[in-house]
Order: structure tokens, then C-alpha cells, then sequence
């Protein structure tokens, strides 16, 4: 006689693929935040902004710096979140909330700046889908079996 599997914490079915997908991104958060960090206001000038005379601009480049602190620490809190997605769904969530407003903000970009790179809208849209789908993947698989439990 065969029972069915047991789950516990972040092992249920699909969870490690929530984790090992918003663990990714939170990688390519640290990754890109740092190079913020590091370059300051000239990295944007090396993937394509016209920054004209604002990239020796100290407040440019300062508030660069800043958001990409920021950034990688969020990158860490995602990954670290992701490690038990069962006891850390709320600061998980929060993330993803962080996220969403990020996204409406280069929604905002979108709109006052017609005809921006396609690489921004794609970001725009990634942000979107992984703040829905990470939202729906996490209550899918802890909060209605909780319920249901």
C-alpha cells in the first residue's frame, strides 16, 4: 500500500521551481545592483542612455549608487526569502510588493518617454509577470492547502 507524499515547509510540488525562478532573479538583482554601485551613472552610458553632461553629474550618479544598493539588497532578501517560502511568505510577498511598485514605476517612464528602448519595456513586463505569477504560485501551493488542511 502506497501513500502519497508528504510535504513540509518549502518541499511541497512546484515550490523548489518558485524558489529556483525568483532565486534567479534575485541573483540578476545583486548582479546588476552592484554594477550600479560600482560604475555609477557611466554604466547607464555603456548600455545605451544619452546621458549627455548629467552622467558627471553628482546627484545622477549618487542616486544611481543608492538604488543600486538598494536593489542587490532586495536581490538578497529574495533569495533568502526563498529559502523556506512556507516561513518567510509574508517578507516574500513584501518583495514581490516592492516589485510591483518598481514596475509601475518604469510604467510611468513608459508613458513620459514614448519609443524607449525595448529592453525597458521588457523589464517592465518580466517585473509584471513575476510579481503575478509569484504572488498566485505561493498561495497555490501553501496558503489554499493550508486552508484546506
Amino acid at each position: 500500500m502506497t501513500s502519497a507524499p508528504t510535504t513540509v515547509g518549502s518541499h511541497r510540488p512546484g515550490s523548489k521551481l518558485l524558489a529556483g525562478i525568483m532565486t534567479a532573479f534575485g541573483l540578476f538583482a545583486i548582479a546588476t545592483g552592484s554594477s550600479d554601485v560600482i560604475l555609477g551613472s557611466r554604466l547607464l552610458v555603456m548600455i545605451g542612455a544619452d546621458l549627455g553632461a548629467a552622467v558627471n553629474e553628482p546627484w545622477v550618479d549618487s542616486q544611481l549608487r543608492f538604488l543600486g544598493a538598494i536593489w542587490a539588497g532586495w536581490g538578497v532578501l529574495m533569495i533568502w526569502a526563498c529559502r523556506d517560502l512556507k516561513a518567510r511568505g509574508s517578507l516574500f510577498d513584501l518583495l514581490l510588493g516592492f516589485l510591483f511598485v518598481a514596475a509601475c514605476g518604469r510604467t510611468i517612464s513608459l508613458i513620459l518617454y514614448p519609443g524607449s528602448p525595448t529592453t525597458l519595456v521588457a523589464f517592465v513586463v518580466l517585473e509584471f509577470v513575476l510579481v503575478g505569477a509569484g504572488l498566485w504560485a505561493r498561495r497555490t501551493l501553501f496558503l489554499s492547502r493550508s486552508r484546506a488542511a
